[in-house]
């Protein structure tokens, strides 16, 4: 009996050390284009590319506000971060026409590294603003949780969040 309970502690002992192993968690792509640029842009990225799923897209601490663009196309990004403590970030659909999609999570996403919580999508400091909007005032936007979980929110004129 002695011998059952060291075995099991040595487990216990074993997995609550891997428990604090470091996981995974995605690669930070700051964004360095222009207040009025375009997040379809590579080089508006410090990684030199759009960001990925695997990746935190981030309005890095001493961005200037502005309104950045999403038009006729799609991003999908493991989360948005605005760390910048003051002003107003913008992601704007500019196009009347068509319709802009930002995903937010999925597979592939290795969890938050910039927040400090993992399971964070989309994170603003304390006095930062983030916003979404378009021109005809139509936006879509997904999330998709840690479990794989498909959260799809649109607003459309005269009508509030969903």
């Amino acid at each position: 009996m002695k011998r059952i309970a060291i075995s099991f502690g040595a487990i216990v002992l074993t997995y609550l050390l891997l428990g604090e192993v470091a996981r995974a968690q995605n690669t930070t792509n700051n964004y360095t284009g222009t207040t009025t640029g375009s997040l379809l842009t590579d080089s508006n990225w410090s990684l030199g590319h759009v960001p990925t799923v695997s990746e935190d897209a981030v309005f890095p601490l001493g961005a200037t506000t502005g309104i950045r663009t999403l038009s006729n196309g799609s991003l999908t990004v493991g989360s948005f971060n605005v760390l910048a403590t003051s002003g107003t970030f913008t992601i704007r659909n500019a196009t009347n026409n068509t319709t802009s999609t930002l995903t937010l999570g999925g597979a592939g996403n290795l969890g938050n590294g910039v927040s400090g919580t993992a399971s964070d999508l989309l994170f603003a400091a304390g006095g930062s603003t983030f916003t979404l909007t378009g021109t005809n005032a139509t936006w879509h936007w997904h999330f998709h949780d840690q479990r794989g979980h498909d959260r799809k929110y649109q607003r459309q004129p005269g009508h509030g969040c969903y």
